[in-house]
């Protein structure tokens, strides 16, 4: 799913678009894709996501995704562990709490809750515009002249501000 929509975009660009403009639908799902690709997390909540993870053989392991929002279960070489001996954070760390995770690849197996139940404002911000420039600029048209008029567009590419913006949710 799209991380903004046809509204967001209509208030980019400023004006009416059809809910099933085949074109606006493509640039809000590539604009998703460039944003989530830039970001490196999925973004969107998953709930009881199950991931197999290897041994760190210290005491702590990252998980891919965040914000995590709860690990429902922890899983070493098929052995569940009670949830007092492991403690979680919301920016993916799990802690074992006694001892150390097994050095063993493909040993840990641990489902959580990862992403944003809402996309946050930013995100869809960002979103929306660059769909709104991918829809507005012809297709490898950079700049047009005419007689003594001459106009330059915006490429349909993030902008050196909106990856800074973004930097706040990528993986730490």
């Amino acid at each position: 799913m799209a991380f903004a929509t046809i509204t967001d975009l209509e208030n980019v660009v400023g004006r009416e678009i059809d809910e099933n403009d085949a074109a606006a639908l493509f640039a809000l799902d590539s604009a998703t894709a460039m944003v989530r690709a830039v970001i490196g997390q999925y973004v969107e909540e998953v709930e009881d996501d199950v991931i197999v993870l290897d041994g760190s053989g210290t005491r702590v392991l990252m998980l891919p995704e965040t914000p995590v929002s709860d690990v429902s279960l922890v899983e070493i070489d098929g052995e569940e562990l009670d949830a007092d001996e492991y403690q979680w954070s919301a920016d993916g760390y799990v802690r074992k709490l006694n001892g150390t995770w097994s050095t063993d690849l493909r040993s840990v197996e641990i489902t959580y809750t990862h992403g944003y139940a809402t996309i946050p404002p930013l995100i869809v911000s960002i979103t929306a515009k660059l769909a709104g420039r991918m829809l507005d600029v012809p297709a490898a048209v950079r700049q047009e002249t005419i007689g003594a008029y001459s106009v330059s567009y915006n490429p349909a590419t993030l902008q050196a501000d909106e990856l800074v913006l973004l930097d706040s949710y990528k993986r730490a």
